[in-house]
């Protein structure tokens, strides 16, 4: 697995987990990191460990991104404008 960091002033991993924990994680919407063109959680949180779950029943970060522009076009919609 190769890890991208696209935000210069974050210092590069020196090791990852050998066996990735799966989370479920709550947020309050998305955001764009500023000079990124990818979406994040706002405010995210964990809500629970799933120990019964592989990295292959996740959520990809396409799928993530997908989601977060899906939420972006309904948002003027839900706020009447």
């Amino acid at each position: 697995m190769e890890v991208v960091i696209d935000q210069k002033h974050l210092r590069k991993q020196k090791e990852l987990f050998k066996k990735p924990f799966i989370v479920e994680i709550m947020g309050a919407g998305f955001d764009r990191p500023a000079d990124t063109d990818y979406w994040t959680w706002r405010f995210p949180r964990m809500q629970k460990v799933h120990e019964d779950r592989t990295s292959k029943d996740v959520v990809s970060f396409d799928e993530l991104q997908e989601l977060a522009n899906q939420c972006q076009q309904l948002a003027p919609e839900m706020l009447g404008k």
